[in-house]
């Protein structure tokens, strides 16, 4: 149960994003149908789902849990195939401590796919809570290319980091040289110097398998090195 308040809470924030992102797309489905029972048959299920989704992301965000469950249901109902629609679902079963309904709608919805990111972050936490570094590295991987700026997202960083493994897990996905490497050189405001040592660690390895460049690390290396910690991977110029 502590496990499940625990993926919740970190889940909000995703859920709030997913409605942000929905929220013009809900809009225009409502504009479409301008409120006529017959025209919102003529709109598209996505944006049918879309609209619906929103009504229930905003249903779950003030605890009305049943209406988010009706709501969710039946944007499910409207583009069975989409994504959000059950990662919605898969939510408010969570917040309704229903655990193993989650579970199984948290499960497909990861069978269609990585765009969703409340699902993501679901098998991110699912993963961390396990200790499987790779994994938790593959979902964070897939969270930081939808959510690059996200805050709670790059601080996965540094938790995958602190497990055993961590470093190696995220060299790997380094090396593909994807454009969130950018979060691992910033972001660095009140992480802490263990954390800090643990990224410079990385940036290291990353900068010798030449997934980084040194031009790239200029400012973390200066960050680090303000820091008193050490990061021999990018001397500076004299």
């Amino acid at each position: 149960m502590a496990r499940t308040r625990r993926t919740g809470r970190v889940l909000a924030a995703f859920l709030a994003l997913a409605g942000f992102v929905t929220l013009s797309v809900g809009s225009a489905a409502d504009r479409l149908s301008g409120g006529n029972r017959a025209a919102s048959a003529l709109v598209p299920g996505f944006l049918a789902s879309a609209s619906l989704r929103e009504k229930a992301g905003a249903a779950l965000e003030r605890g009305d849990l049943d209406s988010a469950s009706m709501l969710s249901a039946a944007a499910l109902r409207a583009a069975p195939a989409d994504p959000a629609a059950l990662s919605l679902v898969a939510s408010t079963a969570l917040a309704k401590g229903e655990g193993d309904r989650a579970f199984r709608a948290f499960s497909s919805g990861a069978a269609m796919g990585w765009s969703d990111p409340v699902t993501q972050a679901y098998w991110f936490e699912q993963s961390a809570a396990q200790g499987e570094a790779s994994r938790a590295a593959l979902h964070l991987d897939a969270l930081l290319r939808l959510l690059p700026a996200e805050r709670s997202v790059q601080l996965g960083i540094d938790r995958v980091l602190a497990m055993p493994g961590g470093d190696a897990a995220l060299l790997e996905r380094l090396q593909e040289r994807p454009r969130w490497r950018s979060a691992v050189l910033g972001g660095l405001e009140g992480i802490g110097a263990g954390a800090l040592q643990n990224r410079a660690a990385l940036v290291t390895q990353a900068v010798s398998a030449g997934a980084i460049r040194c031009e790239e690390a200029a400012g973390f290396g200066a960050a680090v090195a303000a820091a008193g910690l050490s990061f021999p991977a990018c001397p500076p110029t004299p």
